[in-house]
């Protein structure tokens, strides 16, 4: 019998990797931190001509592996075509969201060592040259089942948490539906998007952010893209996490907090301010016919309400006194207004500066408690 997992980072290899989900709707690969449903945004945001030329990459691959079967298995020249294929595939995803979240040099490296081990040549070759075949058709059938339920949830009125997993229900349950995802598969000999993934799970002991307090956590493994892809976004959509397409700038968003909210929060460069800025600004807002989203709609507003809430709760369960409940509401106030104007600060520092220690910390420091 196994004992439980106690390693605190799991394998982030293409072929073989893991992901430990966390109580606060999060999970983690690699040692690094991820929103539920982030990895789907980025394959949504992935241009039509780079999954083309991911498609291409792994179908090379692919007759490659066809011709294994037509020819001896010890064939070195094939071996070595297949290998360097590989290759050619993790060079081209290596820089790009969400691929570069794997730890890609050890992938090659696992493939190295699988291509010069004569004894484990024949045992896993066939299985590392499928994963590598698949990764292009994955990420392409994923894009469309992701875009097309996107899409057409955009068009109802309500975008509450039953809601959401209302028409997620409609939708993957509607056989006319998953036949047109199929048909749109790119290669027919392959397996396209699948609701039942295959995962091994293993409880695991976690440790919090300074590595003091353990946990108890579960841990998946996948040996397919897909298997994680359809993971993520139904435990995304458990937490009421979905995307939402940017009427400025195009791209797909992730929606965590705020039920109404039109616009993302990313820097336009062809503006100079982020897209949701644009969209309030009276003259280019009227100018491209946009809604005026309200600013409570908004995810800094979001967050920042309830720590706001928190903060008041704390004082008159006597946690905190008026001074310093005082101070903690000013800190947070200046943190949500330099988060308004600095796009960069919003996405990369507001919501752990605004943690309810590192506010209580920076209250008492200021009145030198």
């Amino acid at each position: 019998m196994f004992g439980i997992e106690i390693k605190d980072i799991g394998i982030a290899n293409f072929d073989y990797f893991a992901t430990d989900f966390l109580s606060d709707g999060s999970f983690s690969m690699g040692g690094e931190k991820f929103t539920l449903g982030e990895f789907t945004r980025d394959i949504a945001n992935l241009s039509k001509d780079y999954i083309t030329q991911l498609i291409i990459l792994s179908g090379e691959l692919n007759k490659t592996r066809r011709d294994f079967y037509l020819l001896p298995e010890n064939d070195e020249e094939l071996w070595k075509k297949a290998q360097s294929q590989i290759h050619d595939i993790l060079d081209f995803v290596q820089d790009i969201k969400p691929f570069c979240y794997f730890d890609v040099n050890h992938s090659k490296e696992s493939v190295d060592r699988v291509f010069a081990n004569e004894k484990e040549k024949l045992h896993y070759m066939h299985a590392l040259i499928a994963v590598y075949c698949y990764l292009g058709i994955d990420v392409a059938n994923y894009c469309t089942a992701a875009i097309s339920f996107t899409e057409t949830f955009m068009q109802t009125e309500s975008r509450s948490k039953m809601d959401l997993a209302t028409y997620a229900a409609g939708f993957f349950g509607n056989k006319e539906i998953l036949k047109a995802i199929k048909d749109s598969n790119p290669s027919l000999e392959m397996d396209g998007v699948t609701l039942r993934p295959r995962v091994t799970q293993v409880p695991v002991i976690g440790f919090d952010d300074e590595k003091e307090v353990p946990f108890l956590t579960r841990r998946q493994y996948y040996g397919r893209l897909m298997d994680f892809f359809i993971t993520e976004i139904f435990e995304a959509m458990m937490q009421g996490h979905y995307l939402w397409k940017c009427k400025v700038c195009g791209k797909y968003f992730l929606m965590t907090t705020a039920h109404r909210q039109l616009y993302c929060g990313q820097f336009n460069p062809e503006y100079g301010t982020t897209c949701d800025h644009v969209a309030n600004n009276r003259r280019l807002g009227r100018d491209k016919g946009l809604p005026k989203q309200k600013r409570k709609d908004g995810p800094l507003w979001v967050i920042r309400n309830q720590r706001y809430n928190s903060i008041r709760k704390n004082k008159s369960l006597g946690k905190y006194d008026a001074e310093v409940t005082d101070m903690a509401k000013k800190i947070l106030d200046e943190r949500f207004e330099q988060a308004e104007i600095d796009p960069d600060y919003a996405e990369n520092c507001y919501v752990a500066d605004i943690q309810l220690k590192k506010i209580y910390a920076e209250a008492l420091k200021r009145l030198s408690r």
